[in-house]
């Protein structure tokens, strides 16, 4: 699972690093990265758990174990909304 997150982020890395350099955005958001810190690091802590916990749950369980939690998590977000 792990593995798998890394391989994904390096590959993204590789492709969108250079685009958001020649698009002029790498630079902007440079600028704003001291403000926004903390918030990064923790929204990005919050997505990996997340992804470690789908990749764990078809692994240990199987793919219907997690569609159904995914989908009554979305469904009591709609409900409560």
């Amino acid at each position: 699972a792990v593995e798998t997150m890394l391989f994904v982020n390096l590959y993204a890395l590789l492709f969108l690093a250079p685009l958001a350099w020649y698009s002029g955005e790498w630079a902007d958001g440079m600028s704003k990265i001291s403000r926004i810190r903390w918030g990064l690091v923790f929204i990005t802590a919050a997505a990996a758990c997340g992804q470690i916990f789908i990749f764990l749950t078809i692994t240990w369980y199987s793919p219907l174990v997690c569609t159904t939690i995914t989908t009554t998590r979305k469904f009591f977000t709609i409900l409560l909304s």
